[in-house]
């Protein structure tokens, strides 16, 4: 199912039959919601691709059926439920927590936190956003998309998300959301490279550009058209392996991620950042060179003053 000839995807797009939703009470909750969109869809739609070639080979059951891929309506209205039962599930999850957290004065809501890619902004996507970027001469380009229109926008905001942003910042149970990229920027190393060339590769990429700076500056406009925190992440990681970034690395990724996104809050991953003079003792066994990185002086060059 994860397997197929593009080496960029066969990973970060599985197929819609990924989606765990194909029983009696998914098929029950389809129909309603395809009812209210004014469409009489019994069954829940299959893709006949995502199958082996033979047809005998595949047995649904009676509330699934294969529905062409040219039928926009049956899918269309499949992909809005997808987004309407995840969104819904994921806020009544935040709902709980908000409300066992009734009374603590320390809390102010949850922070959504995830790379782009695995979440969606499928639902504002068809307005104007401008977002900027550093282009192979390290100069600051600045443009003005339509993201639906995007190449690529239908991965990078994929049904198999799950999650419409637009919705979930729209609920009263989030605070506001963190913008991710460590690693997740789907683009394969050249033969040869070094961690070091991966890296700048990458964020010379047309890629890197959609799915980090104007991902991000579409999901900083839906943030604060409903008064929620965007937050973005300082990456502290080479794209290509897990080891920590030079403190020149790091400086040169905040100034052209960070800088340009403008987040009203900065994540971050710790144990690189920490001091090693301020560690407890009974931790510094387990933290090795970690904490020698340098980019604890990295960050406190570079992170900006606290906002009102």
């Amino acid at each position: 199912l994860f397997t197929d000839d593009d080496p960029y995807y066969s990973f970060y797009g599985p197929p819609k039959r990924a989606i765990p939703l194909y029983s009696e009470n998914a098929a029950e909750s389809f129909r309603c919601f395809a009812g209210e969109q004014g469409h009489a869809f019994e069954r829940l739609p299959a893709d006949r691709n995502e199958f082996l070639d033979d047809d005998d080979a595949v047995s649904l059951p009676d509330w699934v059926a294969f529905v062409p891929l040219d039928d926009d309506a049956h899918w269309g209205v499949w992909e809005a439920w997808v987004f309407d039962t995840w969104t819904r599930f994921v806020e009544n999850l935040h709902r709980e927590i908000g409300l066992a957290q009734a009374g603590n004065p320390d809390y102010y809501g949850a922070i959504y936190f995830q790379l782009p890619g695995w979440y969606s902004l499928h639902g504002a996507a068809d307005e104007p956003i401008t977002y900027s970027y550093y282009d192979e001469d390290g100069a600051v380009r600045t443009q003005t998309v339509i993201p639906r229109d995007q190449p690529e926008f239908d991965r990078l905001n994929a049904v198999t998300s799950g999650t419409d942003m637009a919705k979930l910042m729209a609920s009263p149970w989030f605070a506001g959301a963190v913008h991710e990229t460590t690693r997740s920027i789907p683009i394969n190393p050249r033969p040869g490279s070094t961690p070091e060339s991966h890296d700048a590769y990458v964020m010379q990429h047309d890629r890197f550009w959609r799915y980090f700076m104007m991902q991000g500056a579409l999901l900083r406009r839906v943030c604060r058209e409903h008064g929620k925190l965007f937050g973005a992440f300082a990456r502290s990681q080479y794209f290509a392996d897990g080891a920590p970034l030079s403190p020149e690395a790091f400086e040169q990724n905040y100034r052209r991620t960070i800088g340009l996104l403008d987040p009203d809050l900065i994540a971050t991953i710790g144990p690189w950042f920490f001091d090693a003079d301020e560690l407890p003792d009974d931790a510094r066994p387990f933290m090795g060179d970690i904490a020698q990185s340098g980019l604890h002086d990295a960050w406190r060059k570079v992170r900006p003053a606290p906002r009102e």
